[in-house]
């Protein structure tokens, strides 16, 4: 099954076979791909230094930091590396696709280069695709969620998301203070204010943009996702509840268990 890119956000379809990796490179190494092609889809963001890519002696495109380079099933090229630092770094996915029926996806268009902010909700979606590849068993649907909203941040219609964008630009600040300082205790009030609007009219366009979570639940939520992350770490049960804002290990363990149905433990 052949698409275009603009096919993809309408296109029903899963992930099989996700690779995710941190890539660090010598300068003037290269990679050859003109002989044999990719055999994945492969999407990538370079992080630190440049990397240059080829098709034959035909120069196809440079990224610098920030960059994001799409580059589908079948593309032959070749890419090398230079800049002043000994290394350079950056995040690859590699993936495959498939219909509903379990039929091949693969698409028309050759490679595709975009460019992103760095410390964006993108550039925040390799990292977590990144950790949950690297831990199976934390949870395979946040991997798999974090796939779909990487693909649609990158090729979604930009038209209804600049409207998407403009409809919450009023409460956009308390969005990214919530997940950026969920450890943060804030009031309903105190959120409201920050966006100098009324309790009333704060909850309602929030809810719009949470699908109903109201700002206490939408932070938790988040908490609990770091805490299942944090689980695994040398860190104890209480500094895991305080670095997260909780009162004490026993106030997470029993505001998880209410969210969650089950332990932290048993997850």
């Amino acid at each position: 099954m052949n698409i275009k890119y603009t096919d993809l956000c309408s296109t029903d379809f899963e992930f099989t076979d996700i690779v995710a990796y941190h890539m660090k490179g010598k300068n003037n190494v290269e990679y050859n791909y003109e002989n044999t092609p990719r055999t994945k889809n492969l999407v990538y963001l370079q992080i630190d230094g440049q990397r240059h890519y080829c098709l034959g002696n035909k120069h196809i495109c440079t990224l610098n930091p920030g960059d994001v380079l799409f580059l589908p099933h079948g593309v032959k090229y070749r890419s090398y590396i230079t800049g002043k630092n000994d290394f350079n770094t950056g995040t690859g996915i590699s993936f495959n696709m498939v219909s509903s029926k379990g039929e091949p996806i693969f698409f028309d268009e050759e490679i595709r280069l975009f460019s992103i902010q760095n410390g964006s909700i993108t550039a925040k979606r390799f990292k977590r695709i990144l950790y949950s590849v690297m831990n199976p068993s934390e949870n395979v649907l946040r991997l798999k969620g974090e796939m779909y909203s990487l693909l649609d941040d990158l090729f979604a219609d930009k038209g209804k998301r600049e409207d998407f964008d403009e409809y919450f630009r009023d409460i956009i600040l308390v969005i990214n203070l919530l997940e950026t300082y969920p450890e943060k205790n804030l009031s309903v009030k105190e959120l409201a204010d920050m966006c100098h609007m009324s309790e009333s009219s704060f909850l309602r366009k929030f809810k719009d943009y949470s699908g109903g979570i109201a700002p206490v639940k939408y932070r938790n939520n988040i908490r609990f996702m770091l805490a299942e992350e944090l689980a695994t770490s040398h860190l104890t049960i209480n500094e895991i509840a305080e670095r997260l804002g909780f009162y004490d290990g026993s106030h997470l363990c029993k505001m998880y268990k209410e969210a969650k149905g089950r332990t932290l433990k048993e997850r």
